[in-house]
């Protein structure tokens, strides 16, 4: 590979990859990052913007290119044994991620998750048609909330889209249930 100086070589292939500095990880070794271009001034241009994110503490970590179902089983382990859940919230939390939340976006990366993706699981409705009750959304956010709030502690992602004004969980309404007059009440 023919190397240009700073960090930067020429792939088989032809396009370019700049190396740069990480900081270090939880176990405290080394890290590198790569930027990759179709010329060397492109992939130059990219470990710049991702140099300048490191230095606005927006670090692009390992995780951030984790799915939304790892992180949530991550932080779901890691918060019951720090926090000493009992049993039955571990398996209630763990009833929601995967009853609502992993099948609707589970697989979506933490970097590329939105307020839309949000929205979209608590306006969902459940198998038999009917729309999810307010408590189960307000669970849902909650659920999220906490998760996207422990992954922009841990510098994974730069911000919790659970607790965007347009993320809320919304108010559902139902009809209302007819009530039998006493003469009914009677005849039965």
């Amino acid at each position: 590979m023919p190397r240009r100086g700073n960090g930067t070589t020429q792939r088989k292939d032809g396009s370019w990859q700049a190396t740069y500095e990480l900081p270090p990880g939880p176990d405290g070794k080394r890290r590198r990052g790569f930027a990759y271009g179709k010329t060397m001034t492109e992939a130059v241009a990219k470990r710049t913007a991702a140099l300048a994110d490191i230095e606005a503490g927006i670090v692009k970590a390992p995780g951030a290119e984790m799915q939304l179902g790892e992180w949530l089983d991550t932080w779901r382990k890691a918060r019951a044994n720090a926090k000493g859940w009992k049993p039955a919230t571990v398996r209630n939390y763990g009833d929601v991620i995967d009853s609502y939340i992993r099948p609707r976006f589970g697989k979506i990366r933490l970097s590329k998750l939105t307020a839309e993706h949000v929205k979209e699981v608590l306006g969902s409705v459940r198998k038999d048609g009917k729309p999810i009750s307010t408590s189960t959304q307000k669970r849902i956010w909650a659920i999220l909330a906490s998760a996207l709030q422990a992954a922009v502690d841990d510098k994974v992602i730069p911000q919790n889209v659970a607790t965007s004004t347009t993320a809320q969980p919304a108010r559902v309404t139902y009809d209302e249930r007819p009530v039998l007059t006493i003469q009914q009440v009677k005849d039965i």
